[in-house]
């Protein structure tokens, strides 16, 4: 009864869980046949290639790129090279991925698509005999008991008498299976006459599809305009996009019909031009229409970086390398899953996640995972009454359960642990639980049109308020005193944190009921109270530690906090050591997301575009219980203006809960999308009043004097400095008219521009972060601090700060882990505010200890580092500090104003809607960099991670469910996604002047965020362009973000009726 799987490099197991289940899914037997000589086996000849079946993606690339005469070869190896990555192409075989595409007929696969139209021949196998057969042969006879695929050969073709060509419409740039892909196969006499051809369409629905009809009509017609014109229509009957697949247990994603649909027809235009460029005697293709048919160009990234450090403050300003950088690197930094802290065995944890979104819990039953072999427990609510504890982990209490007890609220809701062995057999067994629901009470409600509908509401409690309306002035006489006004509606969508480390906790009961846990998180402080409600123990008896935590972007401010408590509390019910680390499915059904928003607007301004009235209301999708929501929407508020004065003004906030996971902070949480709100009403006003947008942005910038609608007035402001360094370094208005001639010159590819500014608030009451230092008797320094090495260089600049105050070197200075029995009581680290206030507190603590030391060097003033404190530890002085920098509020809401602006160029195919960007320049007012190589890089992470959200990283739910809780179909962007060009320029000589800064800083971690709100105008810009061209004119249109390749194909209007030999 086994079940084998012939393997080779086995990475199939990466990709098929996102499938429909198959028998073949879960085998029992391995047989590695990666190294047998007669399936390795690779032969060519003047007119073909045979390779084995466990030849690798990599092994065939290289044998076809060394064929590149052929024109299939050539475009069969330029294809293969974007399938999947390296690592993968180099392990895995090109029969493999076709008989995954056998097993799951969803599933993508380049690779038949390709050899299929390339008329690749198979062998199949059964150890006795051989038959030979094409691929979608294959597809219908499929593979018997006692049958293999053994190899595949496919002919060269002969040049000069073949147009091949192959095409991957894909998420993302690179590492990114087909959205659609196609393979296009013809023969053209010296004539330019049509002969027999092959049309082969992947994902236009289950399976691959070939063309027939279309390629009778081609036969024997000359490659020509009318010939076009004229197989359009066949080509459109023929290929009519299937349903979607099943809803139920479906785990990818399928982009829309309409979407597949105009693919199949722009794919072929853009063959069919390509064919008659590459024959003299076709119709000649127009200029214009070049790039219509062409791929992206992109060369190597570039780009320059521009700094001036204060050689007064050395190290402190100093471009330095983050420690750890190496470490982290080479595979050696330690983070929590790495924590082997116990001699006991450790036992592992995997959470049973709720499938439904709503209803009652009638049963669970864990009877079959129980009866594995290894498995130790299932520890669920019942357990937490059972030790004393409280079922409770949320912002406040009775906000969230650790366990879902009588109820389930959201999917991927924890109804309980099982613990086991292994961290594989829990995951295992945790799929066998099986619970039984009733139907929930009240419907469940997933969107923010259904909570308004349903009047879902997160209100204020004692707990939690938010700020409900912020005004100034008047808006009804502001819009009466408008020329014009304009109203309407825009959304913001999700966004995973997609940290690089999951959630994981481990949790060591120690004696006298103490224990000790490693958890990756924001907040060690907040996960220790957390955890002593859940387990009944006071603060003192926990420690909480974390060493690193590998990303976190706000995802580990809260949420961290439940999967610790349940970790904690199987720990104590077994009173053995449990560790449980999520992978990656199961925390992206778990874990919240940046909050979605939609906003209802109406603006008005004077005909010159000065605003004169904003008012809107913005709503904001909590999620199934408070989290930061509140927190979140009181950002929004504040940083709406951004650096515009409207003199009337209002704004009105409404926090709704639906049954979705707890949504949460992210990176500049509600400030990205209250700013890119302010931008689109903004980008409107120029738009139809015909203006620069420019213009438009700076004539109502903020000015000295002015004051916010909270109310703090302007002591200085630097936009107008960063707006004018951006200008000069992106030369926006000469390459403002190069996009404008680019336009001229292209019918199918369109270019766009757009500039936009950021004010980010920053306050710095409200932390509370400790450090100590100790000073050993070599002279060596041990630094610990409550702030968080997240990846943000904390340790790197706090470090910088103790050589500057002590005066010693870098190399001497070592960090111990975050841990609550160092520092017990301390703030999260959060709001990009941690690493300016770690650096406050660590020169605090050194100031004391140069406190201790002055009667030392008064005494030995010649005396090196080494010998000073050698003396001091013979005059027994204390060599050990601890500080506390916790800012008492000031009159202001806020500390200080971080400016910066961002320019954007980028290039849009308008029959695929796929987006390449060009270049980005950002202009940013760090003040006094405290380290311009960690600034930097935060500034250009947080751009980054706005590209995701603006351009490729949708969320997809199915009844309140997340569907690609993957990086199969949630795609982040990587390194083909960045600008082709990417500047950052620090603004030179322009120290913090609020004296309460550090060594005249700011912040970097969240404010640049903000200027990717470049990025999704320029794409607008580059669709208003297509627009244009297409007869839609240039008006004010909508279109929302992420603006994935189908939003921006739909967006320009293209039709099947434009697609010609004409360039216009």
């Amino acid at each position: 009864d086994d079940v084998v799987r012939i393997v080779v490099g086995n990475t199939s197991i990466g990709v098929a869980k996102y499938y429909f289940e198959s028998p073949q899914d879960n085998p029992t037997v391995f047989i590695d046949v990666s190294n047998l000589p007669e399936l390795t086996k690779i032969t060519t000849s003047s007119d073909s290639a045979t390779f084995g079946a466990a030849v690798t993606l990599n092994s065939m690339m290289d044998t076809l790129a060394q064929n590149a005469s052929s024109p299939i070869a050539a475009a069969l190896a330029e294809h293969l090279s974007h399938v999947a990555n390296n690592q993968v192409r180099n392990v895995a075989s090109w029969a493999g991925n076709i008989v995954m595409h056998m097993h799951h007929r969803w599933f993508p696969s380049d690779v038949m698509t390709i050899l299929t139209a390339a008329q690749a021949q198979v062998v199949v196998s059964n150890g006795v005999q051989q038959t030979t057969m094409s691929l979608p042969d294959l597809m219908t006879a499929g593979l018997k008991h006692d049958e293999i695929v053994y190899s595949v050969t496919i002919p060269f073709g002969t040049p000069g008498q073949l147009a091949f060509h192959t095409y991957k419409v894909e998420s993302r740039h690179q590492n990114s299976h087909a959205l659609v892909n196609a393979g296009f196969n013809m023969q053209v006499g010296a004539d330019a006459t049509i002969g027999t051809a092959l049309f082969v369409y992947g994902n236009l629905d289950k399976g691959i599809r070939t063309c027939p009809n279309t390629a009778a009509y081609l036969q024997g017609k000359p490659l020509n305009a009318d010939t076009l014109q004229g197989a359009l229509p066949v080509l459109s009957k023929e290929v009519v996009v299937g349903p979607a697949p099943p809803t139920e247990g479906r785990n990818f994603v399928v982009v829309s019909a309409e979407y597949r649909q105009m693919l199949a027809t722009t794919l072929f235009y853009k063959f069919f031009l390509a064919a008659a460029a590459s024959f003299a005697s076709a119709t000649p293709v127009p200029p214009r229409l070049k790039t219509a048919y062409e791929e992206f160009e992109r060369g190597v990234s570039s780009g320059t970086t521009y700094y001036v450090p204060d050689e007064k403050e050395a190290p402190v300003s100093d471009y330095i390398v983050k420690i750890g950088a190496l470490s982290q690197a080479a595979g050696e930094a330690v983070y929590t899953t790495d924590v082997q802290a116990s001699n006991s065995a450790i036992l592992f944890a995997s959470p049973v996640q709720s499938q439904v979104a709503a209803g009652g819990i009638e049963k669970i039953d864990a009877s079959a995972a129980l009866a594995l072999p290894g498995v130790v427990a299932f520890v669920s609510a019942k357990d937490v009454q059972a030790i004393g504890g409280q079922n409770d982990c949320g912002a406040f209490p009775g906000d969230e359960e650790i366990f879902a007890s009588t109820e389930v609220v959201h999917a991927g809701q924890c109804l309980g642990v099982i613990v086991a062995e292994t961290q594989q057999l829990a995951r295992r067994a945790a799929k066998l639980v099986v619970p039984t629901y009733s139907a929930p009470q009240t419907p469940p409600v997933f969107t923010i049109t259904e909570a308004i509908k349903a009047k879902s509401y997160l209100p204020d409690n004692k707990y939690q308020t938010h700020i409900h309306q912020m005004n100034r002035g008047n808006v009804t006489t502001g819009f009466a005193a408008s020329d014009v006004t304009y109203s309407g509606t825009m959304s913001t969508p999700m966004q995973y944190h997609f940290y690089m480390e999951t959630q994981n906790s481990l949790a060591v009961p120690g004696e006298n009921g103490t224990m000790q846990m490693w958890t990756s998180s924001q907040g060690p402080a907040s996960v220790r109270n957390a955890v002593a409600t859940a387990i009944n123990k006071t603060h003192s008896q926990l420690t909480v530690t974390t060493t690193r935590t590998g990303g976190g972007f706000g995802g580990k401010l809260s949420r961290d906090i439940p999967p610790a408590c349940a970790v904690a509390v199987a720990a104590v019910k077994l009173n053995k050591p449990v560790r449980m680390r999520l992978d990656r499915n199961q925390d992206m059904a778990y874990q919240g997301k940046r909050h979605s928003m939609y906003i209802e607007y109406k603006v008005g301004a004077k005909k010159d575009g000065t605003l004169e009235a904003l008012q809107a209301t913005v709503y904001t999708n909590g999620g199934a219980s408070y989290d930061d929501t509140l927190g979140t929407m009181d950002m929004c508020t504040l940083w709406f203006d951004n650096c515009y004065f409207t003199p009337n003004y209002q704004t009105n906030a409404v926090c709704l809960k639906t049954n979705l996971p707890p949504n949460t902070a992210m990176r500049g949480p509600g400030a990205l999308q209250g700013v890119f709100f302010m931008e689109t009403m903004v980008d409107r006003v120029a738009n139809e009043l015909g203006l620069s947008p420019i213009a438009v942005r700076e004539a109502n910038f903020y000015q000295v004097g002015q004051t916010t609608p909270y109310k703090q007035k302007f002591e200085y402001v630097q936009l107008q400095a960063v707006w004018k360094e951006l200008m000069s370094m992106a030369d926006v208005t000469a390459r403002q008219a190069a996009v404008a001639k680019f336009n001229e010159a292209n019918r199918f590819r369109k270019r766009g521009i757009h500039v936009t500014p950021a004010k980010y608030p920053m306050s710095l009451p409200g932390y509370s972060v400790g450090t100590i230092i100790t000073i050993a008797a070599d002279g060596s320094v041990k630094v610990v601090t409550s702030g968080v090495e997240v990846g943000q260089g904390l340790n790197t600049k706090v470090s910088q700060m103790i050589a500057y105050e002590l005066g010693i070197p870098m190399d001497l200075i070592t960090f111990g882990p975050v841990s609550t029995d160092k520092i017990p009581n301390f703030s999260n680290t959060g709001g990009s505010g941690t690493s300016e206030s770690a650096c406050a507190s660590a020169r605090m603590a050194c100031e004391t200890l140069l406190k201790n030391l002055a009667p030392i060097k008064s005494k030995y003033p010649q005396a090196t580092w080494q010998e000073l404190i050698k003396y001091a530890v013979a005059a027994g002085v204390t060599l050990n500090a601890q500080s506390m920098f916790s800012p008492k509020p000031g009159p202001n809401n806020f500390t200080y104003f971080v400016w910066a602006a961002a320019c954007t160029e980028v290039e849009i195919d308008v029959l695929t809607g796929a987006v390449q960007i060009v270049r980005a320049d950002i202009a940013y007012d760090c003040g006094e960099s405290l380290n311009p190589a960690v600034d930097i890089g935060q500034i250009q992470g947080a751009f980054i991670q706005g590209v995701g959200y603006f351009l490729t990283e949708e969320v997809t739910t199915l009844s309140g469910r997340m569907v690609n809780t993957g990086t199969w179909d949630y795609k982040p962007p990587q390194s083909l996604d960045i600008p082709i060009e990417f500047n950052v320029h620090l603004m030179a000589n322009e120290p913090n002047p609020v004296a309460s800064s550090i060594l005249g800083s700011k912040a970097s971690g969240e404010p640049p965020l903000l200027t990717s709100c470049s990025v999704f105008f320029a794409v607008k810009d580059a669709i208003r362009a297509a627009r244009v061209e297409n007869g839609l004119g240039s008006g004010h249109f909508d279109v929302v973000p992420p603006l994935t390749l189908d939003k921006v194909q739909a967006a320009t209007g293209v039709s099947p009726d434009m697609l010609n030999f004409q360039d216009k």
